[in-house]
């Protein structure tokens, strides 16, 4: 396979994401950039992958790969290594453990070129033998236990609310603004500065095509609100109730808001007048418990946003 060619503004380590194509009829696999190998990173990190497999520290593994704390050049480094099957023990092919590895250090890569600095700047090598390898920068793992009154949140903060806040305005600009889908559990860790990083993106990809807010289908929704969820609730609340009020969420609500208002006027008989009414009434107060939540978690929410909490408040009165 012949290299894909890549701008020096665009190119950070030298991998390229898989992504579709004309409506996902056409699929381009994950690739490098020509001359990557013989970069200097990549150099090194082929180096750290070597030292991992002879004596790194094993931490876990995951559906793609197997990773490895290795100490070298003064700091920490996670190295990944290709897992032999997924968590559901069918095994991966030799092309397979190439083409995970390779995508995920193509989403650092292409995310790292547009100045994201919420994903880890990912390296991919390989060894002498083909083993494909990634090599990043380590952090040590965090959850979210924030101090509330009821049974939400329990425990000391390990992430503050602040820095929730600050993966909140992240990820909703890797969607909205880079058109970038999230997708799987959200993995934190922080930089030994103190700075906070979101890991394993295997499964990210560039979104095709998403349209605006107010035409997105239930299949252009974003994922994030789950994970969120997912990630600052925990287990401590069900499933079926689990929602974060993200930016992203909340403006879905307002374009909601307005569709069914703009219904409504058009609306003749009484069923659908009743029927729009109640649809008005569920967008306007799942907005108002949004803004609600957010607030009480410490989140920010743009002034304009509170103004229209606060009008919608006073036509409830």
């Amino acid at each position: 396979m012949t290299p894909r060619k890549q701008s020096t503004e665009r190119r950070r380590n030298g991998a390229i994401a898989k992504r579709w194509h004309r409506g996902r009829s056409a699929y381009v696999p994950a690739d490098v950039t020509f001359g990557h190998y013989d970069q200097e990173d990549v150099r090194m990190s082929r180096h750290l992958a070597q030292l991992a497999l002879a004596d790194g520290e094993r931490l876990g593994q995951g559906n793609f790969g197997v990773g490895y704390k290795v100490e070298a050049l003064g700091r920490p480094w996670l190295v990944k290594l290709p897992a032999e099957a997924n968590v559901h023990g069918q095994k991966w092919t030799e092309e397979q453990k190439r083409q995970n590895l390779l995508h995920e250090a193509g989403v650092a890569n292409e995310l790292a070129s547009l100045g994201v600095t919420i994903v880890p700047v990912t390296v991919y090598a390989e060894l002498a033998d083909g083993t494909s390898a990634l090599v990043r920068e380590y952090g040590e793992p965090v959850r979210y236990e924030g101090e509330r009154q009821d049974d939400w949140f329990h425990g000391p903060a390990i992430l503050k609310s602040g820095e929730l806040a600050e993966l909140d305005a992240g990820l909703h600009e890797i969607e909205e603004t880079h058109n970038w889908h999230v997708q799987d559990s959200l993995s934190v860790y922080r930089r030994p500065d103190g700075s906070l990083f979101v890991g394993d993106v295997g499964i990210w990809e560039p979104w095709h095509k998403r349209p605006p807010p107010q035409k997105r289908s239930i299949h252009d929704e974003s994922n994030v609100p789950m994970l969120l969820a997912e990630f600052a609730w925990g287990s401590r609340r069900p499933k079926e109730q689990l929602r974060f009020p993200t930016l992203a969420w909340l403006e879905r609500k307002v374009y909601d808001a307005r569709a069914i208002t703009e219904l409504l006027e058009d609306a003749i008989s009484e069923k659908s007048v009743k029927f729009r009414t109640y649809q008005l009434e569920m967008a306007t107060m799942g907005f108002a418990e949004g803004v609600n939540q957010r607030t009480e978690l410490g989140l920010p929410v743009p002034q304009g946003l509170l103004d229209l909490a606060e009008s919608m408040g006073e036509d409830d009165e």
